[in-house]
């Protein structure tokens, strides 16, 4: 429950805990601040509300830890989807980088520069610098080998190439 001071109480057996936390409010001030985390059944979802600070009062609130079990329970549900959702959205962020990420394997197709004949494919089997710390790639253009080597190979710049079966993913 969250009491002003006038006495109006606001998230009645919602509270769920209080807590203070240090908030950098200018860029060599920092401040305490003191917390409550409520359930909001209108929003359904936990809101943080701000109750104090030590710099000055900003809001004269008090508040008690209240929370009914099945407040409690929703809180619980709530954070749990939400933590599923943030897990799956690094999981597709995490998938994504790594379809645009250049490694050893992987398909390229030559796009631009002025050695190798734009449209020339190959698999990645070797990745470095040049002598001017610009990525290079070496790319097999056939499954030919030679003492243990694939023969048929071109060396090209990876700012030249686009990886191949990402169209979706290439324009982002």
């Amino acid at each position: 429950m969250i009491t002003n001071e006038r006495h109006d109480n606001a998230y009645v057996g919602a509270t769920l805990w209080v807590y203070k936390k240090c908030e950098q409010v200018m860029s060599d001030i920092f401040e305490m601040w003191t917390w409550a985390d409520c359930w909001d059944e209108a929003q359904q979802k936990i809101v943080s509300v701000m109750l104090a600070s030590d710099y000055g009062t900003r809001k004269p609130y008090t508040a008690t830890v209240d929370a009914t079990p099945e407040t409690v329970a929703k809180a619980a549900a709530w954070k749990d989807k939400e933590f599923r959702k943030a897990e799956q959205r690094r999981a597709e962020c995490a998938a994504e980088k790594e379809a645009r990420t250049f490694r050893s394997g992987k398909r390229v197709q030559v796009v631009s520069g002025r050695k190798i004949p734009v449209g020339t494919e190959g698999v990645i089997f070797w990745m470095g610098r040049d002598n001017w710390h610009k990525l290079k790639l070496g790319i097999a253009t056939t499954d030919r080998k030679e003492n243990g080597r694939y023969a048929d190979v071109l060396w090209v710049a990876q700012s030249n190439c686009e990886l191949i079966g990402q169209e979706s993913l290439q324009t982002a």
